[in-house]
């Protein structure tokens, strides 16, 4: 009998371990796969050339090193922005803190130029909090940004998907994606599409008849195509098995390719920089804000604008705004006609009470509309009035008359701008938002071009919803805003770095115009 127990308990030990060792195996969590696939990055980088069709107008590169804390992640981003006459530069470098399950801990980000100038320090308090202190204009302020679980930068999501064993083909993901650069947090759908290789530049040497570096080795490298998709943004990128990237595309020509530090760096700072982009042959896009270029405002507006778009995938752009029709490459807007909102019925009162459109009604790190300063300036402008279409009319009003029209340089912030009561399109339309959403209505910034004049600018501007979604422009002060209005992306504003991703290679011919009666 004592010979049996023996036997039984050596068998329920056996069975115990093994057990154990099968749910190690085949029933680990993701935290588990994760932290034990952190222990194999390995420290290393890359170098890019950042490419506007065939010009190169900046370069790029990436940094893993290992730490006692888990994996630091350094980045560096250089960007010359064509505007009329001048490249503008712009400098970003991110620093990011990982812990051993490859979770975002800490991040530092600095942008210099581009129309901004801020850096930005955020830290992960357990899975629920992001806190983010924000240093611009000499003034400093704490940003708290609800978030569940893990999230990533953008730049984080390649390594992510590699080290979380998810180069396989057809895999798919969603992830909890924060931008520092607009204060966005996102759920962004990434797909593994297929696999191919890649010959890219090891080494260079340099060329002394044509004064360039040239390649002097190639590497091999497997590679997996990710689609990535946001609500305002999609983009494919092909990455190699250590999460790196070797090339990546937007739908407007603005891509990325990995190659060695002379043929990326060397070679831009060596350019001439006269012969580069900007030349012109961006067609009749003008890379700057109406204000910034000293345009005056037309008295006339349009209630129909048609255009003819090229030289980018138009399946990439999200061209479904209120008013946008596109049939082939031909869009066609129109605008919604005063008189019509005029007469709109509503079909709601203030506060917005309905849960469809709960997110247009929330604050935002930089469009602060439960501080108390904003909520007692909207109601002072609206007065007793529950009407959304009026408030909407009396906000839209005072933020035209109120707000004097000039160049910003700093991070468009609704606080700061009901403080100061100067700015671009930007500023206008995150204190309209602000305001909005204060008192109740559903209120969104949207990005894209105004027309005028002849031409094409970078612009920002709110939508209101009254039922549909309705396009307001307070710096212009028109209310509704006229068919001028090309929309690209909604919940973005008029960044430069964020338009020439948006915009790159687009030409626009128009084909016809109507001004209003």
């Amino acid at each position: 009998m004592r010979r049996r127990s023996w036997g039984i308990g050596i068998l329920a030990v056996w069975l115990g371990a093994l057990a154990w060792l099968l749910k190690r195996e085949y029933w680990r969590t993701e935290a588990t796969e994760l932290r034990e696939a952190a222990l194999t990055v390995a420290p290393g980088a890359g170098y890019y050339r950042l490419l506007l069709g065939d010009d190169q107008i900046g370069f790029s590169s990436s940094t893993v090193d290992t730490t006692p804390e888990g994996i630091s992640v350094q980045e560096t981003e250089v960007l010359e922005i064509p505007v009329p006459g001048k490249h503008e530069r712009t400098d970003m470098r991110t620093v990011s803190l990982l812990d051993g399950a490859l979770g975002l801990r800490e991040f530092t980000v600095t942008l210099l130029g581009g129309g901004s100038r801020f850096k930005a320090r955020g830290t992960v308090h357990g899975d629920s909090i992001l806190s983010i202190e924000l240093r611009e204009a000499g003034e400093a302020q704490t940003l708290e940004v609800p978030i569940q679980g893990a999230v990533l930068l953008p730049s984080l999501i390649p390594l992510r998907i590699a080290f979380g064993g998810g180069l396989e083909v057809g895999r798919s993901f969603s992830l909890s994606v924060f931008d520092p650069v607009l204060f966005r947090l996102d759920t962004v759908s990434v797909r593994v599409v297929r696999d191919s290789v890649f010959i890219v530049p090891d080494s260079a040497v340099f060329d002394s008849s044509t004064m360039a570096w040239v390649p002097a080795r190639w590497d091999t490298l497997p590679a997996w195509l990710i689609e990535q998709e946001s609500p305002s943004a999609r983009s494919d990128a092909w990455i190699d098995q250590l999460g790196r990237l070797v090339s990546v595309a937007t739908p407007a020509g603005l891509s990325t390719e990995r190659t060695s530090f002379e043929l990326a760096y060397e070679n831009f700072r060596r350019r001439n920089a006269a012969a580069a982009t900007g030349s012109g042959k961006r067609g009749n896009i003008i890379r700057q804000t109406p204000v910034s270029a000293g345009v005056s405002f037309p008295e006339e507006r349009l209630s129909l604008l048609e255009v003819r778009l090229g030289g980018v995938e138009l399946d990439g752009f999200h061209l479904d705004a209120p008013g946008h029709r596109l049939r082939g490459d031909t869009l066609l807007i129109t605008a919604t006609a005063p008189e019509s909102i005029a007469g709109t019925n509503p079909a709601y009162r203030l506060p917005y009470g309905a849960r469809e459109h709960a997110a247009y009604l929330e604050p935002q790190p930089l469009i602060q509309s439960g501080d108390p300063r904003i909520r007692a300036q909207a109601r002072r402008i609206i007065g007793r009035t529950r009407n959304p279409v009026r408030a909407a009319a009396a906000l839209n009003d005072w933020v035209h008359q109120e707000l004097s029209k000039e160049a910003a340089t700093a991070l468009p912030n609704a606080v700061r701008v009901l403080g100061s009561l100067k700015g671009d399109s930007n500023e206008h339309t995150v204190l309209y938002v602000a305001l909005a959403r204060a008192v109740g209505l559903p209120a969104r910034p949207v990005t894209g071009l105004v027309y005028l004049h002849g031409r094409f600018y970078y612009h920002a501007w709110p939508e209101i919803w009254l039922g549909h979604w309705v396009a307001v422009d307070p710096m212009l002060g028109e209310f509704p805003a006229d068919a001028a209005h090309l929309t690209f992306a909604t919940g973005r504003l008029a960044l430069p770095v964020e338009l020439l991703t948006l915009t790159g290679n687009l030409s626009i011919d128009v084909v016809k115009t109507k001004v209003q009666e």
